[in-house]
C-alpha cells in the first residue's frame, strides 16, 4: 500500500531540469504538435519530467493524442477538467496501458499582474496547504474505469508559483480572476494509484470510521457536490461501504482489509470502431 512519498534527490533534481527547460520554451522539432497550443508550464514541465526525450510527446493512438506514448504506455497528464477524458480514455485503454497524471499544488505562492500595465506584485505565500483528498473530486470522472487493470493514477505534488491577472470585479481585481499559469520550482511528493489498497492508505488517514459525507467534506475542505464526487471514488473502488445511518445522513466505513481488486465496473467502454 502507498500513501505519499517523498521524492529522493535525484528525482528532484530531475525535475527541476525539466521545469527549467519548460520555462525556456523550447518547441520540439515538429510545428504539428497540437498538445503545444496553448500549453501552460506546468503541463510542459511535468511531461518533460515523465519523458525527457520531446519525439515521444503528443503521439497519436487512434482518433486521440496521447500526452506521451512510450515503452510504458500512454500517459495523459490532467491538471484539471478530468470530464475531458470521457471518451478518450476508454479508447485509449482498449489499445495501450494509460497513466493519468494529476499535477497538484503543494505549497502556492501568488503573483498578481495588472494586465494593463504589466506591473507584478511581490511573491507572497499562499495560506492553503494541498493533500490527497483534494485530488478525489477530480477521480471521480476516472471512477468507471478504475477496474481496468491497464489503468494507473498518479498524483505529483508540486511547489509552485500561480500567476493570476488582476482582470476580476472586486476586492482590486482578485475576485473572480484569471489564471494566467503556473511554474514549477519543486516535486514535493508523489502517490501511485495502482489498487483498491493504494487509495485507502492515501485518502482514508484521518478520516473517523464511520464517517458521512459531512465528515470528508471537511477533512479535504471540498465543497457539498466535491465531497460526493469524492466518496463516489472511495466507494467504487471498493475501499468504503454503507453502513447504516445516522439521522439522515448516511456512514460509511473503511473495508479492512481493502479488497485485492477493484469491484468490476461497467462504465468504462471504448468506442468500437477503434477494435475493429
Amino acid at each position: 500500500m502507498s500513501a505519499i512519498t517523498t521524492p529522493d534527490e535525484a528525482a528532484r533534481a530531475a525535475f527541476r531540469q525539466a521545469a527549467a527547460r519548460a520555462a525556456q520554451g523550447t518547441l520540439p522539432a515538429s510545428p504539428a504538435s497540437v498538445g503545444l497550443l496553448g500549453e501552460k508550464t506546468l503541463h510542459r514541465a511535468v511531461k518533460l519530467f515523465l519523458e525527457p526525450d520531446e519525439a515521444l510527446h503528443e503521439q497519436k493512438i487512434g482518433p486521440y493524442v496521447a500526452d506521451i506514448l512510450n515503452g510504458q504506455g500512454a500517459f495523459e497528464i490532467q491538471t484539471r477538467g478530468f470530464y475531458r477524458l470521457g471518451k478518450k480514455l476508454p479508447s485509449l485503454l482498449a489499445l495501450t496501458p494509460v497513466t493519468v497524471v494529476y499535477p497538484l499544488p503543494r505549497l502556492k505562492w501568488l503573483v498578481w499582474v495588472d494586465p494593463k500595465t504589466g506591473e507584478a506584485s511581490p511573491r507572497r505565500r499562499s495560506g492553503k496547504t494541498y493533500g490527497p483528498l483534494d485530488a478525489l473530486p477530480e477521480l471521480f470522472w476516472l471512477a468507471g474505469c478504475l477496474s481496468d487493470p491497464r489503468l494507473a493514477v498518479r498524483l505529483i505534488f508540486i511547489d509552485l508559483v500561480e500567476i493570476r491577472l488582476l482582470d476580476g470585479w472586486g476586492n482590486g481585481g482578485k475576485r473572480g480572476s484569471s489564471r494566467a499559469d503556473r511554474i514549477p520550482l519543486e516535486l514535493s511528493g508523489d502517490i501511485a494509484l495502482c489498487s483498491p489498497g493504494d487509495y485507502a492508505a492515501a485518502f482514508l488517514p484521518g478520516l473517523p470510521s464511520p464517517f458521512t459525507a459531512k465528515d470528508l467534506q471537511k477533512a479535504g475542505r471540498l465543497s457539498p457536490r466535491g465531497a460526493a464526487s469524492a466518496l463516489r471514488v472511495l466507494l467504487a473502488a471498493g475501499v468504503v461501504r454503507q453502513e447504516g445511518k445516522c439521522g439522515r445522513a448516511f456512514l460509511y466505513i473503511p473495508v479492512s482489509p481493502p479488497p485485492a481488486q477493484f469491484p468490476a465496473e461497467t462504465g468504462c467502454k471504448p468506442e468500437t470502431n477503434l477494435l475493429k
